[in-house]
């Protein structure tokens, strides 16, 4: 009898140690990534096994300091722009509402000469609708510029996706469809920089636009706390008005190059600080640009490079 009860008590312990698992096993979705989280982290310190939103409650204050350079290439020479080398600041944050569903915005950027002046505001949100090793978010952006040479706003929205490639790399890919009425949009030309998703500015002579941006970026991750990012994809604008004189109204297309590098500060519920500088070339290749404007097919004296640091508060 005694081994009876004995080998009964055996069975339910054995039944109760396993029935979390899986529980969580059964209320995982078809196909979802399923990570096991160290307790008390409520994010993953490596970059690529980041979340396309962040868990609910994560706070992401992001102070972007850079510098820009404005030049063009015209029949094979370096022109400056106006001012050539313009810095700037930018104060934003993101906040997780859900897991599913975060908001951002950018307090101010501040240009510091051409001259000293808040260059825009910006408010935006994005919903995830597919978790797992892929996920798809669907996104919304309004951009206010205040910038006294292209005055205008920019709707954004945008399709962001996000490829987990285990822990050692992602892919990201976000389709947007800017709506400006400020001219032509070029992304990654703000302070608030990624290389795998990045907001840009509109120039031109106020016409509104509509447009097509691509960004991919592919990152590895060689350490926990150490990662790499590559970007490029394409930019269209349908029909671009002039940027002080560089382009005649019609079409514009642009490839860009972006390289960062970020050094993650972990802490007991997650990263506490990323440290991520980073380098452009917004408009490195415009294949169809018009010869007439003596204007080189390859740009590489339009750059910009600075640092982000971004920082995590978990309420």
């Amino acid at each position: 009898m005694k081994t009876r009860i004995g080998l009964c008590f055996a069975v339910v312990s054995t039944s109760l140690a396993f029935a979390p698992a899986a529980l969580a096993d059964e209320q995982a979705a078809p196909g979802e990534r399923v990570v096991v989280v160290p307790e008390g982290l409520r994010l993953p310190v490596p970059y690529v096994e980041r979340p396309l939103t962040y868990g609910a409650g994560v706070l992401s204050p992001e102070l972007d300091l850079d510098i820009v350079h404005e030049g063009l290439f015209v029949n094979g020479l370096a022109a400056d722009v106006g001012v050539p080398t313009v810095g700037l600041m930018g104060i934003g944050a993101s906040y997780a509402l859900t897991n599913d569903v975060s908001v951002r915005g950018v307090v101010f950027d501040l240009q510091f000469n051409k001259p000293t002046q808040l260059v825009l505001g910006e408010l935006g949100l994005t919903y995830r609708v597919i978790r797992g090793n892929f996920e798809l978010g669907l996104g919304l952006d309004w951009v206010y510029q205040a910038n006294g040479d292209a005055p205008g706003q920019t709707i954004l929205p945008s399709v962001p996706m996000r490829v987990h490639i285990g822990r050692v790399a992602r892919f990201d890919l976000s389709p947007a469809l800017p709506i400006s009425t400020a001219g032509v949009y070029v992304p990654y030309t703000t302070t608030f920089f990624s290389a795998s998703q990045g907001f840009g500015l509109a120039a031109g002579g106020g016409k509104t636009s509509v447009g097509l941006a691509v960004p991919v970026a592919f990152s590895l991750q060689p350490l926990d706390q150490l990662y790499l990012s590559v970007g490029t994809g394409f930019s269209v604008t349908f029909n671009a008005s002039s940027v002080n004189g560089a382009f005649i109204d019609g079409d514009t297309f642009y490839i860009p190059l972006n390289f960062e590098l970020g050094v993650t500060i972990p802490g007991p519920h997650g990263p506490i600080l990323d440290l991520s500088p980073f380098f452009s070339l917004p408009t490195l290749f415009v294949p169809a640009i018009d010869q007439r404007t003596g204007l080189n097919a390859v740009q590489t004296a339009f750059w910009f490079a600075g640092v982000r640091l971004s920082t995590f508060f978990y309420l």
